[in-house]
């Protein structure tokens, strides 16, 4: 297979075992290969890339949106409307909403509004009420709208605070116990000492949040419903990134086992993640401060 077509299908996101199997079929192999399984491989990993790219996403018309998305948004904003309505009524026009406002009304915004009109003209029982009574609604409807345009804008943000809500002390022993299983990871100190500052230092590149069964994940840093994906379209995983972590910053080498040695042993080749080194590991000044500070604790 020439050298651009493998290329070509690497960066589509096949495996090297996969592409190696396709260049190793004879020709009457082929005769009989499908290429579905490399097909869904490929709009798998497409599904994957479009579904976390915000480009792609703000591109999408309203009328393709899941009618039942839709449905549980305007529920949300509705219920948000309906509150500041009777925060109004209770706070600014002096009513009881209970009294004022049956089940049944409260089913529409404008019988909520017409009620509260109503009740707060009897109560007043003069024009000087009523014109007040009207300026307070106009500039309650006002607010409404506003709340409306604000809600719409800000819904990434509400995402973000949602998923920023996960336990900061959980996250970090987590991410303590990530570090000690890295299993083809050697690290230069006791992982208590740098959890912290690898912690910080992956924070700077995504959002590191908690997933529904409390595993740790990393999404995309401008907008955390996005997972992080690589150039074949695969997810990238917080074992991943941290390891990448710990390498770029010399916190730790890359344990890799080589042929077996006399005896039939095998030899380790221990190194910074681009081969073997003998020069010694200089960790970075924040490092040695956490270790010195780790040091008073325990006296």
């Amino acid at each position: 297979m020439p050298e651009q077509h493998i290329q070509l299908l690497t960066s589509l996101g096949i495996p090297k075992e996969q592409i190696d199997t396709l260049e190793a079929l004879t020709p009457e192999q082929v005769k009989e290969w499908k290429p579905d399984e490399m097909v869904t491989v490929v709009q798998t990993n497409m599904k994957n890339t479009l579904s976390n790219d915000p480009t792609f996403l703000s591109t999408i018309p309203e009328d393709k949106i899941n009618k039942e998305i839709l449905k549980k948004y305007e529920s949300g904003q509705y219920a948000r409307f309906q509150n500041e309505l009777i925060e109004v009524a209770t706070k600014k026009l002096g009513l009881d909403d209970k009294e004022v406002l049956t089940l049944e009304d409260r089913k529409s915004i404008k019988t909520m509004t017409e009620k509260i009109a109503h009740a707060y003209a009897t109560k007043t029982g003069n024009v000087e009420g009523l014109k007040k009574m009207q300026t307070e609604l106009a500039e309650a409807r006002q607010g409404l709208e506003a709340l409306k345009e604000e809600h719409t804008n800000n819904l990434k943000t509400e995402l973000e605070k949602v998923n920023g809500a996960n336990s900061a002390k959980l996250i970090k022993t987590l991410a303590k116990v990530e570090l000690q299983g890295l299993t083809d990871i050697e690290l230069s100190v006791d992982a208590k000492f740098i959890s912290d500052p690898v912690l910080s230092a992956l924070s700077s590149k995504y959002n590191v949040v908690l997933d529904g069964n409390d595993n740790l994940d990393i999404k995309q840093k401008d907008n955390v419903a996005l997972d992080v994906i690589d150039k074949g379209g695969k997810k990238i995983t917080f074992s991943q990134a941290i390891k990448e972590i710990v390498l770029d910053n010399k916190l730790g080498t890359l344990v890799k086992e080589g042929d077996p040695g006399p005896g039939g042993k095998k030899k380790i080749i221990v190194g910074s993640g681009g081969g073997g080194s003998d020069e010694p590991i200089v960790l970075p000044d924040y490092i040695m401060q956490k270790i010195k500070e780790n040091s008073v604790e325990t006296k």
